[in-house]
């Protein structure tokens, strides 16, 4: 993280839109605003924060939400030049993963803060997203299928999220691995 925002070529703007009187966000908002604030600091003034309460700010909220192009509020908002990233609130906490106090007793749900804003200034300034090619014609699982026991579009989702860009392939089409492969998924094949 701080090597990403030492080598910050470009400006970015966050905007935290939460709303931080809201049951649900108010420590949230805070762990939000910390944490970007400390990214600021070590961007050597290349990220700049700025914090919208939209149920303080209806009108200016409006204008954002044009702007941005976003239609909710409890987002965090990346944009440097031509590129936006929206990170939605209630992605920052993974309530299937919970941490272990010192005790040993199950301690809070995991904060995904860091590794969310991380990537969402990575998938900024990358000249292209990655390209993640998807085996198919054995009978693999499809990151298009939404069943949810045997489809993948939930983790297509989020590693759309994280910038890649998700490719199907087929050895019957071409004999070899494309040179711009980030990554080559074989997911669960049933037959050869």
């Amino acid at each position: 993280t701080t090597t990403l925002l030492e080598s910050l070529q470009d400006s970015v703007t966050v905007t935290v839109f939460m709303q931080p009187d809201h049951d649900q966000y108010s420590v949230m908002q805070k762990d939000v605003v910390m944490l970007l604030s400390s990214y600021a600091e070590a961007s050597r003034g290349r990220l700049t924060v700025e914090v919208v309460d939209p149920d303080r700010q209806p009108g200016y909220s409006e204008e954002i939400m044009r702007r941005h192009e976003v239609d909710r509020i409890n987002v965090i908002i990346f944009e440097s030049n031509s590129r936006r990233h929206i990170v939605k609130a209630e992605d920052l906490v993974d309530r299937t993963t919970r941490v272990i106090d010192f005790d040993g007793s199950p301690g809070s749900y995991l904060y995904r803060g860091e590794q969310l804003f991380t990537s969402a200034l990575a998938s900024m300034t990358e000249e292209a997203p990655a390209r993640i090619y998807f085996l198919q014609g054995h009978g693999e699982r499809d990151f298009e299928e939404h069943d949810m026991h045997t489809g993948l579009s939930s983790m297509a989702a989020m590693v759309r999220r994280d910038h890649a860009e998700l490719i199907p392939f087929s050895f019957a089409e071409s004999t070899f691995i494309p040179g711009d492969a980030s990554a080559l998924v074989i997911a669960a094949p049933t037959r050869m």
